[in-house]
């Protein structure tokens, strides 16, 4: 945290990144982890600034000075940064975000679990508003106790669902009520919890929870066709799950070749369900599978009571066809909707290799001069009935402080139909690496429209590349 390209990150914050293997922590410093101010073009004042480290969540921090209102800054890790195992980074990793305004707001706690009656092996849980500091968790973070008698167990912390999870070492008491007590946790801005302490009490029942979970929804739904490419796939449970145990290992897709597919993985407790955000979009007219694991050996997903789903849940469904495809190779666009030519340029705007999501080039402009550049698809046609959506990579550093303010925008314009002209958004920051986009279409059915990406700029330093963009 920040995200990539964030606006308003409360200037206040710690700059938080989790890594995938632990790291040599004498290789973790000022200078392998560091902020650039990229308004004023200096690197960032270093006085009072510091680095930290939390083991249990692999997650690096860096505390600074505040930072300038208005401003955007580029966080950077370095290649010379070490993991235990003496593995490096392939290329410095860099994100950018806009500073805004303080955070005076303190986490609270949305979620607790379990509920009465609870079972004899349930975890406690405690899900925040917001993202916690590792380094403010410790071993009193969460304290369960009956009568006099303290529980004892361990703390975990899963990031993405903002969740601490406290796993006793033994089976609690049958019918006896618990207090449980979350206290100390502060955000990422240092504002403790609220309130502080907070507890909340749960009175067990008479057995264990031996009922192992199930996959009570998917989508796409099992057999589906003509699935958009750029799908996110999500699967509900019929419990809440342990947030620890929903990782790529256990939740995948398949192409058909029987090779996974890079995703991201994420969970939400307050609906049981994760999520499946493949890295690039999926292919045409192909199948893939859904996979979630359970069965024998108990290494899959698990409930908070620690049961394993029965067996390995499997779903497929198939890919359809695009109204409008381009990944800005050699090639050129395709699609059922487009009339050529791919794209037109107003200037400034070109294939570029220098950034780009795959497999080898983007079409990008970098630190024009002062004025507005345009990049505008050939004529595509949108079909009456559907519900298309329009998806795309992109990266950009637009300039939004000062006299001299960048601004892109995304338009479209009717070309035949009656359909209305319109912008889908306007937008200034940092986006250091590619993240996707994604705007309906549904309102153009039956229409013939063209995309306008558009530049606004003003500060001879903006910067500004698409890549792979569907209709479908």
């Amino acid at each position: 945290m920040p995200l990539d390209g964030e606006t308003n990150y409360p200037f206040n914050a710690i700059i938080m990144t989790t890594l995938s293997e632990p790291l040599d922590l004498s290789t973790l410093n000022t200078d392998t982890f560091w902020l650039t101010d990229w308004t004023t073009g200096n690197p960032f004042s270093w006085a009072g600034t510091s680095v930290t480290y939390d083991t249990a969540t692999q997650t690096a921090g860096l505390f600074h000075t505040d930072l300038t209102i208005g401003n955007t800054y580029q966080a950077t890790l370095s290649m010379s940064l070490l993991s235990i195992y003496g593995n490096s980074l392939v290329t410095d990793y860099n994100f950018g975000f806009d500073a805004g305004g303080s955070d005076i707001t303190p986490p609270t706690i949305l979620n607790t679990t379990p509920s009465t009656p609870a079972p004899l092996n349930a975890l406690i849980t405690a899900t925040y508003s917001e993202y916690i500091s590792p380094t403010s968790i410790t071993g009193n973070t969460i304290t369960v106790y009956t009568g006099a008698s303290i529980i004892t167990g361990t703390i975990a912390y899963d990031i993405p669902s903002m969740t601490i999870i406290f796993t006793p070492y033994n089976l609690l008491i049958s019918t006896t009520t618990y207090t449980a007590v979350a206290r100390d946790a502060r955000d990422l801005a240092n504002l403790t919890q609220n309130p502080n302490p907070y507890t909340w009490t749960f009175a067990t029942g008479t057995a264990l929870d031996i009922t192992p979970p199930t996959v009570a929804g998917i989508y796409p739904t099992p057999g589906a066709a003509g699935v958009p490419s750029s799908v996110i796939v999500s699967v509900t449970f019929s419990e809440p799950m342990n947030p620890l145990t929903i990782n790529a290992n256990t939740f995948y897709l398949l192409n058909p070749l029987g090779g996974r597919v890079a995703a991201t993985i994420t969970y939400t407790a307050a609906t049981n369900t994760a999520y499946l955000t493949p890295s690039n979009f999926l292919g045409f007219y192909l199948t893939y599978t859904v996979i979630v694991t359970g069965g024998a050996g108990c290494t899959g997903v698990k409930d908070l009571a620690g049961n394993c789903m029965g067996a390995t849940f499997t779903s497929t469904f198939t890919t359809g066809g695009a109204i409008f495809w381009d990944n800005m190779e050699a090639g050129g666009c395709s699609g059922s909707g487009i009339v050529p030519p791919c794209w037109t340029s107003s200037g400034g705007w070109a294939f570029s290799t220098q950034y780009y999501k795959s497999p080898t080039r983007s079409y990008g402009i970098s630190t024009p001069p002062n004025g507005i550049y345009t990049l505008t698809s050939g004529d595509i046609s949108i079909p009456s009935g559907s519900s298309p959506s329009l998806t795309y990579w992109q990266r950009y550093k637009l300039f939004k402080s000062g006299p001299n303010r960048d601004r892109g925008s995304v338009r479209i314009q009717v070309v035949s139909g009656s359909c209305t002209d319109a912008t889908l958004d306007t937008f200034r920051g940092v986006r250091q690496n590619f993240t996707r986009q994604t705007y309906s279409l549904s309102n153009y059915a039956g229409c013939t429209i063209q995309i306008i990406f558009e530049l606004d700029a003003q500060s001879g330093k903006g910067q500004w590349f698409i890549d792979d963009v569907l209709i479908q």
